[in-house]
């Protein structure tokens, strides 16, 4: 199992002298990216059902765009770098939308500059979510064949209630026949010992 990735440090906003605090994480379940400036505090993340409809790929560019966004007031665009201008392997992140942490979702796009830390970046990303959808269809398999196993479990049950239902009936109808014997017996002694005695 790959461990999550994980990156963080500080990215100065271009052609500013202002430092954010990045943080971006992707595990088996979730994708999530953290930016703050000290003051304010800026938070993106999906899940494995909204990664799967919202994620794009083209060249080098990962998209992480959420279905539920809630549009900001002000569409601000903001491009952060890690790095100098002179860094070969530069890391880009863009914050499409400042969205505060108290809404459901951030639009955030990541680029990478260099080719080789692209392909290893979506690589990443890609086996973890291949991963985590393998697991769920893994999981999903094995509910099927659990529920497989319950619906036969059921109907065996069901057929051993009816069948004890069943048995139950015919003991209980025996039973019924033998009671009625034995008062037809003793009806008949009582009314032979009736006229035995009689004068």
């Amino acid at each position: 199992m790959r461990d999550d990735f994980m990156w963080n440090g500080k990215l100065p906003v271009q052609d500013s002298e202002q430092w954010l605090f990045t943080l971006i994480r992707i595990n088996e379940t979730m994708v999530s990216v953290s930016v703050s400036d000290g003051n304010n505090y800026w938070y993106g993340q999906g899940d494995e059902n909204s990664i799967a409809t919202a994620v794009k790929v083209s060249k080098n560019r990962l998209e992480i765009i959420a279905d539920t966004l809630q549009q900001s007031p002000q569409d601000t665009s903001m491009v952060l770098t890690k790095g100098g201008a002179g860094t070969k392997d530069t890391f880009y992140l863009k914050v499409l939308r400042l969205v505060y942490s108290d809404l459901p979702m951030a639009i955030v796009c990541i680029e990478l500059k260099s080719q080789v830390s692209a392909v290893e970046f979506l690589e990443t990303v890609w086996d973890v979510l291949t991963m985590y959808r393998c697991r769920n269809e893994e999981l999903e398999n094995r509910v099927r064949r659990e529920e497989a196993v319950n619906d036969e479990l059921q109907r065996v049950l069901d057929w051993t209630r009816e069948e004890k239902n069943s048995i139950e009936k015919k003991l209980l109808y025996k039973f019924m026949l033998l009671l009625n014997e034995k008062k037809r017996k003793i009806q008949l002694l009582t009314t032979a010992t009736q006229e035995e005695m009689s004068p």
